[in-house]
């Protein structure tokens, strides 16, 4: 070509970088992502009911890092006074702290649809439940977080959100009738059709966890046992509007002192 300047459009470089996609591109190879999470100081595994921490390795095909670390032994007083506070006075109060607690581990480590499940925090205002939400949103990255409302699930552009969420939280639902059918196969992480922002359709296996808070209970046409069962309603029913003691965004403070151990716990 000599001094003669190479002269390149639009048509040239997009199908140079479409051409680069193909050789390199490799569908599925997200999807045997290793089953836990990367921390500061490793990668969590969680494997037969057994938690390791191990190097950081890109064997682990892991797209983000939560912005925490494992220590074995950390502990978490205030996390756990905050909800001991919650729950106190009720009979069952060590179960629903335990099932809050399988249902941190089940979304930081990547395994909530494992489960079928969602959770949904229900009770009168300030009793904690947007408190408890923040906290778990804030051991991972923002990237990673999501807020699609259930009653918005069957809108694809909406849809497509879920395809890199970990978890999808929303605090304070209206009350709007649920998408039932696009709800439970969200729940259940069975593959979906989404659309992004340029009108493109393209397919996506859900992976995020599902957490919400209400004052009533959702609405639904649907009162099949398939949608029910996809909800653990945990009852927080103490509130502590004008008690004395109450710390102001109280998520904020946990999250600064104890984040690593939460995640631990």
């Amino acid at each position: 070509m000599g001094d003669k300047p190479l002269r390149l459009n639009q048509n040239h470089v997009t199908g140079t970088v479409e051409h680069l996609r193909n050789i390199v591109e490799s569908p599925g190879y997200f999807d045997e992502q290793a089953r836990g999470v990367v921390v500061g100081n490793g990668f969590v595994r969680v494997r037969g009911g057994q938690v390791d921490l191990l190097p950081h390795a890109p064997d682990h095909r892991a797209t983000h890092q939560a912005p925490v670390e494992w220590h074995a032994d950390a502990v978490a007083p205030m996390w756990l006074a905050f909800l001991h506070s919650c729950f106190e006075g009720c009979d069952d109060g060590a179960d629903r702290i335990a099932l809050v607690q399988e249902f941190f581990g089940a979304t930081l480590c990547g395994l909530a649809t494992s489960f079928q499940r969602c959770l949904l925090l229900h009770g009168p205002g300030g009793n904690g439940k947007s408190q408890v939400i923040g906290v778990l949103t804030g051991l991972l990255p923002a990237k990673t977080v999501s807020h699609v409302p259930p009653h918005k699930m069957d809108e694809e552009y909406w849809v497509s959100r879920l395809a890199t969420s970990w978890l999808n939280a929303h605090a304070d639902l209206p009350s709007k009738q649920v998408a039932a059918g696009p709800f439970k196969e969200i729940v259940a992480g069975d593959p979906m059709s989404a659309r992004d922002p340029r009108g493109l359709v393209y397919d996506f296996v859900p992976r995020a966890a599902h957490i919400f808070s209400m004052n009533s209970l959702v609405s639904t046409g649907d009162n099949s046992d398939g949608f029910w069962q996809r909800l653990l309603v945990v009852e927080m029913p103490n509130s502590f509007r004008g008690k004395k003691g109450q710390i102001r965004d109280i998520a904020e403070v946990l999250l600064r002192d104890e984040a690593s151990a939460i995640f631990t716990w």
